[in-house]
């Protein structure tokens, strides 16, 4: 959706709003040409706000997780949009959803865990890399990859990276 002309942009989100539920590729449409900062929480939703509604007790039109996303957007708006995402995730979903399960889960069953990608010292070095670094067109954890690559076989990481080639440009362009 990088490519496409900023003034066909609009028409055809619009296009896409127009187009009957159910309908191939009419998600795809509205979150690719939707700016990042307004489809961020929507991609991550469970229920529509009709079904939120029919469910809850006290349900309030107002979307509160938007603004707390808004708010996280404003201080990186001139982030790369792989880097928005990603500080985002970092002071949300990380510790508002995986951590605290990945805690539960294991504790439930009496399991260490460790998370060495969470740990201070990588996630300081890690934020220091450029984004070429991070991300190729074809290929995410490019330097990840590169640096295990005498420690993994190279069928597996061939694999892996093969899987996960289809994903990388689908899920950048339309989180």
């Amino acid at each position: 959706f990088q490519y496409v002309p900023q003034s066909l942009r609009q028409p055809l989100l619009e296009l896409s709003s127009q187009l009957p539920e159910g309908v191939k590729g009419k998600s795809f449409l509205f979150r690719g040409l939707t700016p990042l900062s307004e489809r961020y929480v929507g991609n991550a939703k469970i229920f529509e706000e009709k079904e939120k509604e029919k469910l809850l007790n006290h349900y309030s039109p107002d979307d509160e997780s938007k603004q707390l996303v808004a708010d996280y957007f404003n201080r990186i708006n001139t982030y790369h949009p792989m880097e928005q995402m990603q500080y985002i995730d970092w002071h949300t979903w990380l510790p508002g959803n995986i951590l605290l399960k990945a805690n539960r889960l294991s504790r439930a069953i009496n399991l260490q865990v460790r998370l060495p990608f969470v740990d201070q010292k990588v996630y300081n070095i890690a934020k220091q890399l450029k984004v070429e670094e991070k991300i190729t067109k074809k290929l995410t954890k490019a330097i990840l990859r590169e640096a295990a690559e005498e420690m993994i076989p190279r069928h597996i990481l061939h694999i892996v990276s093969r899987k996960l080639n289809f994903r990388i440009s689908s899920s950048l362009s339309t989180r």
